[in-house]
């Protein structure tokens, strides 16, 4: 076998050698985003960097993933120990390539150039089918859609509440998000049931966007720490305005 090793640096923007690698805190890599954004996909394109959590995070939660993405950063480190949102996302950002734990930067983070295409998505929650039990009583789930990925693409909505409907529910709910950067961003689906008093999460379902094609999608549900709900799924109808599939755009 090869032994592949990189020396710790610290961060400078001129880069160093190939083999070398500096780390940053989220809060490092979020203020050097603002204050240079170009340049930091550049010097990653160039020279690799750790993105860890920020050392106030005692209870080991997680920052959000996408503060770290869009700027190139080849490992975005979270803390996998606590189930929650920024977990769901990465799941779903290296579940290509077969979910190896590997997957290729979008290529306009790999070279100049590259124009990437506004795309309009469309979602159609059509139903819910074996969902759990509610938390007090049976089930009333409703469904909240939302597009998570660059600053400017985030955008949410939710279906009506399917009263007393755990087995079968049925929305029928149409909603359409514009996409400036689908090679970054994931479509989050959460089942809720609602209450008087809080509304808890049943189950999720996460989704690259630059890989979906379009037609019906019948996807498994998850419970907050990624495990399966056994027969419980979502069914989700999903198109692209311009006839186009994201999918078939990569190259």
């Amino acid at each position: 076998s090869r032994l592949v090793h990189l020396r710790a640096v610290h961060f400078h923007e001129g880069g160093g050698e190939a083999w070398e690698m500096s780390s940053l805190s989220e809060s490092a890599v979020a203020r050097r985003a603002k204050q240079s954004p170009d340049g930091l996909v550049g010097y990653h394109r160039r020279q690799l960097t750790r993105v860890y959590p920020k050392g106030t995070r005692i209870g080991s939660s997680n920052y959000k993933p996408m503060i770290a993405w869009p700027t190139g950063a080849q490992i975005v480190a979270l803390n996998y120990q606590t189930a929650s949102k920024p977990m769901w996302l990465n799941a779903a950002m290296m579940a290509d390539n077969g979910g190896c734990g590997y997957v290729l930067k979008p290529e306009a983070l790999r070279r100049d150039g590259v124009t990437v295409r506004t795309r309009q998505l469309n979602v159609s929650i059509v139903s819910c089918f074996k969902l759990p039990p509610g938390t007090l009583e049976i089930a009333d789930p409703y469904v909240k859609v939302a597009i998570i990925g660059v600053l400017a693409d985030y955008a949410k909505d939710k279906t009506s509440v399917a009263n007393d409907s755990p087995y079968h529910a049925v929305y029928e709910h149409r909603t359409s998000f514009t996409i400036t950067r689908p090679d970054l961003a994931v479509l989050v689906l959460q089942v809720v049931d609602k209450d008087y008093v809080a509304s808890d999460l049943i189950g999720q379902a996460c989704a690259r966007v630059e890989l979906l094609k379009s037609g019906l999608h019948s996807w498994q549900l998850l419970d907050k720490h990624g495990v399966p709900l056994g027969a419980a799924s979502i069914l989700v109808d999903v198109s692209w305005s311009d006839g186009a599939d994201a999918a078939s755009d990569k190259k």
